[in-house]
């Protein structure tokens, strides 16, 4: 029996997700963002007022699983530069969902691209830095 599509894209993630370094989680979570924003924008055309309720819940659960991660204690003032676009994307997005205009979800796609963009592009140092500070938290 075949699978549908919905169910290989989610054996796909599942795949990608536990072969995943943290830094690729991360970028999952990302476009995750944007995909479920570009849902609202679709529903919101459709005029599926159900659809747009559940993609924007999803891009904030999302959105609230990034500000999870956060390292604070490594990093302070830029866990808190993110925390705080975090919170802004958060507000954004519920003040989008009353909205009737798919340009809304425009502004937030470019909003949000940037940072998923720059964390994609990473230089490889950075993530390898970034990984020896996980290793170094790790208990032993």
């Amino acid at each position: 029996m075949r699978m549908n599509i919905k169910q290989y894209q989610g054996a796909d993630k599942n795949a990608r997700l536990l072969n995943a370094d943290p830094h690729q989680v991360i970028l999952m979570l990302m476009d995750g963002v944007l995909e479920k924003i570009a849902v609202a924008k679709g529903c919101v055309e459709r005029q599926d007022i159900q659809g747009k309720s559940q993609a924007i819940n999803s891009a904030v659960s999302l959105i609230s699983g990034l500000q999870g991660v956060l390292d604070f204690d490594s990093e302070p003032e830029v866990s808190q530069n993110f925390a705080s676009f975090y919170d802004v994307m958060i507000r954004k997005l519920l003040e989008v969902s009353a909205s009737r205009e798919p340009s809304a979800f425009d502004e937030l796609h470019e909003l949000f691209s940037p940072l998923r963009n720059a964390w994609r592009d990473m230089p490889q140092e950075h993530k390898d830095q970034g990984m020896e500070k996980l290793r170094q938290k790790a208990p032993a």
